[in-house]
């Protein structure tokens, strides 16, 4: 007698879609087979697709210390609204994850309020580089560092989490050398976007993506490969903006290279128009691009040159983002529509569902030290499983959504995608049924690269 059977399943495995049940228990993927065995529990998914279970490998939930903008409990919900079984948050918190001890602290909160599994980045800055190893050993999947001081009146949200100067970094690379981890940068040059914003005396909305151009993302990008491969350190360039950025890893991918190439879904759907039409509330970092560059990051995806998608979920209180286009906080809470943004663009005809399993589970679980536990539907893995039905027509509805921040999500309010998530299964336990998320708060469970 099993826990749970997912029968009719059409289920993505080996790079195909298979026919078959799974069978659960213990959270475990117990066998998979034509044949029918008795469940406690049953999912009949004939006419949808059963996916390992999507991850979203870049997102902000802010707790602790900002937890009016999101906790773990309201971002975990919006998680599984979106068919997401499992959350690598960023160390963006007060404080950021600088040490073990900070660590230590978050796993206990998440412990206590995540509904879908969790892992965590470590801060990497010029003030902790001592404390990294132990970060690593204690089950980081990677580290992210932001290439500039701390913005202004965020600067406990920050600490142990930027690099100031070129020299700064330079150290950071010497340290790293010496271990086996991945760091993750967010790539854009602040001295050009310095540059750029002192000469702008536009105060329209086209301020933000004219004061941060491509040239100060390729410019890091461009940094940061040839530091990882001086000194032979895993890198990761996050939310990439901009084909030409996508160009300089493939060539350093080419010369051997170990760099993902991460992008978000609003790079790919949306563009300077959005930040005409919408502001602050279209306001990201990097910014939106031109829709010359969304038909070039297209074609690197259609290359699959781009390893890995994720929402950036950045959550923040309506009064943070109605502040005008120059002071509001920049963001957008996509954790929510990221996978149905992607279904839609299946199909449209743009990618495979394939692709999207690979996108959005398979390579994370790979490249971040976590397959076949994550990211795979076989004997033995863990039962996280994302189902989907393809011909279901959906309009997001802000007041809908489980996020705090809903209010701040009018760029995807009114959005109308066909190809929703129908359940959300974390360790055998269904989290979401047809949009009704569950109320199993501290059901996730802490993910530790393995």
């Amino acid at each position: 007698m099993y826990d749970l059977k997912i029968q009719n399943a059409t289920y993505y495995s080996c790079d195909m879609f298979l026919k078959g049940n799974i069978y659960i228990s213990d959270g475990i993927i117990k066998c998979i087979s034509l044949e029918d065995s008795p469940s406690k529990e049953v999912i009949d998914a004939k006419n949808y697709f059963v996916l390992p279970g999507i991850i979203d490998p870049h997102m902000h939930f802010r707790d602790p210390g900002n937890t009016e903008r999101e906790d773990f409990y309201s971002g975990s919900q919006a998680a599984a609204a979106g068919g997401i079984t499992t959350v690598f948050e960023m160390p963006i918190s007060k404080p950021p994850v600088y040490n073990t001890h900070i660590l230590d602290n978050r796993i206990r909160i998440a412990k206590e309020k995540s509904m879908v599994n969790f892992a965590f980045y470590g801060a990497a800055g010029y003030e902790n580089l001592d404390d990294l190893d132990d970060l690593s050993r204690a089950g980081v999947v990677a580290f992210k560092t932001f290439l500039h001081p701390a913005p202004i009146g965020r600067d406990e949200e920050f600490r142990g989490l930027t690099v100031r100067d070129d020299g700064e970094l330079f150290r950071l690379f010497q340290k790293a050398a010496d271990y086996d981890f991945r760091l993750c940068f967010h790539a854009e040059n602040n001295d050009i976007i310095k540059a750029c914003a002192e000469k702008l005396e536009i105060e329209d909305n086209s301020y933000h993506y004219k004061s941060r151009p491509k040239s100060a993302e390729l410019s890091s990008v461009s940094t940061l490969i040839h530091l990882a491969e001086s000194f032979k350190v895993k890198i990761g360039i996050c939310h990439i903006s901009c084909p030409e950025a996508i160009d300089l890893i493939q060539a350093a991918k080419k010369r051997g290279l170990d760099v993902i190439a991460e992008t978000c879904p609003h790079y790919l759907v949306m563009d300077h128009g959005h930040i005409m039409k919408y502001g602050a509330f279209a306001k990201c970092n990097p910014p939106l691009r031109s829709k010359e560059d969304v038909k070039g990051m297209w074609h690197h995806l259609s290359k699959r040159h781009i390893d890995t998608l994720c929402s950036d979920h950045a959550p923040f209180v309506l009064e943070e983002k109605n502040k005008g286009i120059k002071a509001s906080y920049a963001g957008m809470p996509g954790i929510e529509v990221s996978l149905p943004i992607m279904l839609n663009q299946v199909n449209l005809g743009n990618l495979t569902l394939g692709d999207v399993v690979r996108l959005m589970s398979e390579n994370i679980a790979k490249l971040y030290g976590l397959y076949p536990r994550k990211g795979s539907l076989s004997v033995g893995a863990d039962a996280d499983i994302t189902i989907v039905d393809m011909n279901r027509q959906h309009v997001f509805k802000k007041d809908h959504l489980k996020t705090k921040s809903k209010d701040t999500a009018l760029v995807f309010d009114g959005m109308q995608v066909k190809g929703m998530p129908v359940y959300t299964i974390v360790s055998g336990q269904t989290v979401m049924d047809h949009g009704q998320v569950s109320l199993l708060k501290g059901h996730g469970k802490f993910v530790k690269r393995l």
